[in-house]
């Protein structure tokens, strides 16, 4: 039995975001743990046994703010930077197999692809510093803009 092409992209987009955000959440986790020892300090104790479930209560947290838009700013580019930032980490994931018969994509030239796929993320930072119409918000975006161009030269 073959997966259609369609069906086959959305499976490693699902186990793709899965394995992103979990990762993500639970190595914050292990990162305030062990900040919080290096403090003499408990750290995220209070949900669930020793904190493990302190990543969803903080994404559920996340998810239930109020999203401001500033005065004055674009309010479509201001809305869409958080998700052009995500495209290209999530794009990372479509040449990675996951097995010998499963990946999103066989393409020769994967690693390639990755490393052209990761500095996409610098154009989605200056767009949302752009997209703010604030003065300090363009200057700290093309900081940090100039930052990634000038580590991604030295490491060519």
């Amino acid at each position: 039995m073959t997966i259609s092409e369609p069906v086959r992209l959305l499976i490693a987009l699902v186990i793709a975001a899965a394995f992103v955000g979990l990762n993500a959440a639970y190595l914050v986790w292990v990162e305030r743990k062990g900040a919080a020892r290096f403090q003499r300090r408990a750290g995220p104790t209070e949900v669930g046994w020793a904190g493990l479930l302190q990543p969803i209560a903080d994404a559920v947290k996340l998810m239930t703010k109020q999203f401001i838009v500033p005065p004055g700013a674009d309010r479509l580019l201001f809305r869409l930077a958080p998700i052009v930032i995500m495209a290209p980490a999530m794009a990372c994931f479509a040449v990675v197999p996951f097995s010998e018969t499963f990946a999103a994509r066989h393409i020769n030239v994967g690693l390639l692809a990755i490393f052209a796929f990761a500095s996409f993320n610098v154009i989605s930072v200056m767009l949302a510093g752009w997209s703010s119409r604030n003065k300090y918000g363009i200057i700290s975006a093309a900081r940090v803009v100039s930052q990634n161009v000038a580590y991604e030269s030295r490491c060519s």
